[in-house]
């Protein structure tokens, strides 16, 4: 599948959801994940769990830190 396959299906389906709730806000997608699984394959790029987490815990933090306290995360993973 093409770079970013797994965020723009996530994103879409949250746009979509979006779009039959109101006051639902997407952010952008996260395009890098821990995907050392696939190192086999040509240009994979995958970040450390460690970072992963780290990058999805300062962005939650930021959002509450906003007011925002309903939150819903979409993981849309390709099983080729």
């Amino acid at each position: 599948m093409p770079f970013g396959t797994d965020a723009l299906i996530s994103n879409k389906l949250a746009e979509k959801v979006a779009e039959q709730v109101e006051g639902l806000m997407v952010l952008p997608p996260i395009n890098y994940g821990f995907s050392s699984h696939y190192n086999g394959f040509p240009f994979v790029v995958s970040l450390s769990v460690e970072t992963i987490t780290t990058v999805i815990k300062e962005i939650l933090l930021e959002v509450i830190r906003n007011g925002i306290t309903k939150i819903i995360i979409l993981n849309a993973t390709m099983v080729t």
